[in-house]
């Protein structure tokens, strides 16, 4: 094989690190034993380098791909999602490692590598990922370019060639970002269907919601634009449960309808608002569900979410990444049913609870309202009942369990209880799953949701009224709906019991830090991936009217520009001019005379003014006259002699020294 073929050693070393980048960021989408294979390629390929190993040979190489690739392929044809196609991707990436010899199969790995990186970002568009991959993108160019460069360059030579392209590249990427046009994706790839996120589910045990506070994910971030409410208004309603059977809650489909788009229950006489609104922006993190937080009724929206008839919001599919969507919402409204025959729905309770349907009579006989019955049951709580995470279990006949025995427990067992109440009375209820309060950021400039702020409370209708909000958490806790749920939690023993570290969790200089960063995120969030929704407006400003044509000018303008630049360095590299050190230091000596009134005329050799100033300056003659036959022979040899160049060193340096002395 020709030795031009053959990887260089700092090539062979930069391709093993990119591919170890550049598949270490996957480890938490594809599964674990990718990134083993990758590690056993890899130091396979590092063991052959020494000359401790040999390539395999290809029979092990087939039983490789066939083992390793048959489970992913029978996967594919499950149905094709992103993490199997991106495992898929990495399976080939990985073993490929073990065939990296000649320049060809370099070449070959680095190109994929360029998208097992970029693929980084199907799963997570957060600053850091987004500057982790720019960072693997520099060490596949270095690897990339380390393929054509002798093995004299090192390991650094590559690396500072290939910062300098991508150093002169970047002001084209921010072009680019700033004046293209988004288009839509060409296709779509679904994420695994078994990919889950740990969130409000269609369906409410009296456990779920609780076990939620073992979690601080983020759910959602939230901007206000008016004035800020108070933690006790801070009811962001997700979804609605209507149906009760063996201690669940949940809710058919189709129970309550879509809306036809851009229109709202307040344009069917669904909902009023009576006064007060809020308008505000929420940033919702991937959930891989349709249903959007809203506070109360959210009166407008953006134009591509649907509202349903329990004044619910959906997005248009799961939400697979980040999702921005601005509201308009009223804390003060009237509500309106969609017909009689809707309400009954809210009456049905299966059998069982003996104990709570005769409590149920007894206090409808005591009081003469709805409003003084739920007054009622809400001292009921507020007298014995205790508010915990980690409740006992409940029996067959949960509802009487809660309310005669444990008389501990979470929201979900509260707004339960109460629902049920409120139908063996009558009186339609329902339960409402979504968040309560929130964390304001240290600047006030937005709130933070966490999945640990999750709730659950009841909705019952009042015929003069409408649906009114009713919480029983907040007759047991008041503080819960209060403070922060942080901070009414922190005693808990459960809380955050999933992290590894929960109690460091909770440590104030990492509760400062964990704001810091989020604060970065929401702000590279709002101003880089929501980039599209202001593009439009900055596009106006710079270029008045845009149309292709401007467009089209505007891209050119800078390309050009970029082009010139690059052409000049390249030109000033081609021919370099690089002075020897006897020269430079001759000139520097020439001109630490001129002050003394010796300066050397035009066309006037070495030799000559050298003469000129021992006549003014006998005592240098010696010097002078040396210098200038030193200077004679190195320019007159007809060979380049290292020799000559060190006597001429030697002779300026003496020269110095007699000036110095003067």
């Amino acid at each position: 094989m020709k030795p031009e073929f053959q990887l260089s050693r700092p090539a062979l070393i930069w391709q093993m690190v990119a591919v170890l980048l550049v598949v270490l960021p996957l480890v938490w989408e594809l599964p674990v034993w990718l990134l083993l294979v990758t590690l056993m390629t890899t130091g396979w390929r590092y063991m052959v380098y020494l000359g401790r190993w040999s390539f395999p040979h290809w029979s092990i190489r087939t039983i490789l791909v066939a083992g390793l690739g048959l489970p992913l392929m029978l996967k594919i044809g499950q149905g094709i999602s992103l993490d199997s196609m991106v495992s898929l991707l990495v399976l080939g990436f990985s073993l490929k490692m073990l065939e990296i010899y000649k320049r060809r199969d370099a070449l070959l790995v680095m190109m994929v590598a360029y998208l097992v990186a970029a693929s980084t970002l199907l799963f997570d568009q957060s600053m850091t990922a987004t500057f982790y991959v720019l960072f693997c993108i520099l060490i596949i160019t270095t690897a990339l370019g380390a393929v054509f460069q002798s093995s004299d360059s090192g390991l650094s030579g590559p690396f500072r060639h290939s910062a300098m392209i991508l150093l002169q590249a970047l002001p084209l990427m921010v072009v680019l970002f700033l004046l293209m046009p988004r288009l839509p994706p060409l296709w779509t790839v679904p994420l695994s269907s078994t990919s889950t996120k740990t969130g409000l589910s269609e369906k409410m045990s009296p456990g779920d919601i609780s076990r939620l506070t073992r979690n601080a994910d983020i759910a959602f971030r939230a901007e206000f634009v008016d004035r800020k409410p108070e933690q006790s208004e801070l009811y962001w309603r997700v979804m609605t449960y209507g149906s009760y059977d063996k201690g669940t809650w949940s809710e058919p489909d189709g129970a309550h309808p879509l809306l036809p788009r851009h229109v709202s229950v307040t344009d069917i006489d669904l909902a009023r608002s009576l006064g007060d609104e809020l308008a505000y922006s929420v940033v919702m993190e991937p959930s891989f569900q349709q249903y959007l937080p809203a506070l109360d009724i959210p009166l407008a929206f953006s134009a591509e979410i649907r509202q349903s008839t329990d004044f619910t919001l959906r997005a248009s599919e799961p939400l697979r990444e980040r999702y921005r969507y601005q509201l308009r919402s009223a804390t003060q409204y009237r509500t309106y049913p969609r017909s009689a025959e809707s309400l009954l729905r809210y009456l049905r309770l299966p059998p069982g609870n003996p104990k709570s349907r005769a409590l149920a009579q007894q206090l409808v006989a005591e009081n003469a309202d709805a409003e003084s019955y739920i007054a009622a049951l809400l001292t009921r709580f507020n007298n014995s009942f205790i508010y915990s995470l980690t409740p006992p279990l409940l029996g067959q006949n949960d509802i009487d369990d809660f309310l005669f025995e444990s008389q501990t427990g979470f929201c979900g067992h509260y707004s339960g209880a109460l629902v049920f109440m409120l139908r063996a009375a009558n009186i339609p209820a329902r339960v409402v799953a979504g968040y309560q309060g929130g964390e304001w950021s240290p600047d006030g400039s937005y709130m933070l949701v966490r999945q640990y702020d999750a709730h659950a409370w009841v909705e019952a209708w009042l015929p003069e009224r409408g649906w009114v909000r009713y919480d029983p958490t907040a007759a047991v806790a008041p503080e819960r709906v209060q403070m922060p749920a942080q901070d009414m939690y922190q005693d808990q023993p459960d809380f955050l019991a999933d992290l590894p570290l929960a109690g460091l969790h909770q440590a104030d200089w990492l509760a400062q830090l964990r704001w810091q960063l989020d604060a970065i995120d929401f702000r590279w969030q709002r101003w880089v991936l929501n980039y599209q929704n202001r593009q439009q407006g900055l596009l106006e400003r710079l270029l008045g009217k845009v149309d292709s044509i401007r467009l089209v000018f505007a891209l050119m303008i800078p390309f050009a520009l970029m082009l010139l630049v690059i052409y000049w360095q390249q030109r000033r590299q081609e021919n370099p001019v690089v002075r020897p050190v006897w020269q430079r230091q001759l000139d520097k000596l020439l001109s630490s005379l001129i002050p003394l009134g010796w300066s050397r005329h035009e066309g006037e050799t070495l030799r000559q003014f050298c003469e000129r100033v021992a006549e003014g300056q006998p005592q240098w003659r010696n010097e002078l006259v040396m210098l200038a036959d030193c200077h004679e022979r190195l320019q007159y040899s007809c060979e380049q002699d290292l020799r000559l160049e060190s006597a001429m060193i030697e002779q300026l340096k003496r020269c110095r020294d007699q000036l110095g002395r003067r």
